[in-house]
């Protein structure tokens, strides 16, 4: 899969500074758009400039389990396929690591991943 545009979801305080430097360098080679989604809570990290999922060919969450169960949530409606990294200890849902973060986007570049369906309850008031 061929990725034009890459939308990033970054936990406001984690230590991601390695994976969006490895994002950033792969990206570039690759002439890949880099832009931001979204920030998980009040303190913001500013990135890049806002932009829609749907705009997006792959959504990368840069954080923790948190921060993927919102990139999760804005990806799902458009169907956009989600990229968990871990900056910091490895949770359940991120599989990545910071430090393989160039690998495992070269992958998915090259088509070499399967994507994995989450179960997901909605819940309306």
């Amino acid at each position: 899969m061929t990725f034009r545009r890459v939308a990033l979801v970054v936990h406001p305080t984690r230590p991601i500074g390695g994976a969006l430097a490895a994002l950033n360098r792969w990206a570039g080679e690759r002439g890949v758009a880099v832009v931001q989604l979204a920030n998980r809570g009040a303190k913001q990290q500013r990135l890049a400039a806002a932009a829609e999922v749907e705009h997006g060919d792959l959504v990368v969450a840069l954080g923790g389990d948190g921060t993927m169960l919102s990139a999760l949530r804005m990806a799902s409606p458009a169907g956009v396929p989600v990229l968990g990294v871990a900056c910091g200890s490895l949770g359940a849902l991120s599989a990545v690591t910071a430090d393989a973060t160039a690998g495992a986007l070269e992958r998915a570049w090259n088509g070499d991943w399967t994507p994995r369906s989450l179960p997901g309850l909605a819940v309306t008031a």
